[in-house]
């Protein structure tokens, strides 16, 4: 198993409890996995990238164009982490619009999003995982859903062991988590993602 991740989001956002239960996962599961969170304290929601790489690697942080993948929990923050994904890589995007990204005066459109993902060679999966947690009552559960529809796209993770990571991560507060990350699965597995 090899696979290098990128999860893009701001503050608040739960960047880091995917990153933890992902490779928290992978550990349980027997494989490599490494993880690295990068912080802006500069400014109140400030970007937070966190780096994944599951199976053999020298160092944690992933080099511009060498991500396989790139998680972004909030649309406009794809476009800072998008150098960081390989040509022909996939985004896995919320379309949850939170703050104006830096060096906007405006927050982009989201064509002109999808463009620039498109012509930095990114297959371009779009997510609408605030309306998903909604529907399971889950509204801070966005996190949980992107996590879902990742696990969805591959067999990288076991989905149980996942589910038990979550349970242990968020002991008494576990079942609505639980029911984010399925919804997200289930949104890819439905037939929602092509």
């Amino acid at each position: 198993m090899k696979c290098d991740a990128i999860l893009a989001g701001l503050s608040g956002q739960g960047v880091s409890t995917f990153l933890r239960i992902v490779v928290t996962s992978a550990i349980n599961e027997g494989f490599q996995a490494q993880g690295l969170e990068l912080k802006d304290f500069s400014r109140k929601f400030g970007k937070v990238h966190g780096h994944i790489r599951l199976g053999q690697s020298i160092s944690t942080l992933i080099s511009p164009g060498g991500a396989d993948v790139l998680i972004a929990l909030e649309m406009a923050e794809a476009l800072g982490a998008v150098s960081l994904l390989r040509p022909g890589g996939v985004a896995i995007v919320s379309t949850t619009r939170i703050s104006l990204p830096m060096g906007y005066d405006s927050y982009p459109d989201e064509e002109e999003v999808w463009r620039l993902l498109r012509e930095a060679g990114a297959g371009i999966i779009k997510v609408p995982s605030r309306r998903l947690a909604e529907e399971v009552n889950q509204t801070r559960g966005e996190n949980m859903v992107m996590l879902g529809v990742f696990s969805a796209l591959n067999d990288l993770l076991d989905r149980q062991q996942l589910a038990k990571t979550i349970e242990e991560h968020f002991g008494n507060d576990s079942r609505g988590n639980l029911e984010a990350f399925w919804k997200g699965f289930d949104y890819v597995q439905e037939g929602a993602v092509p």
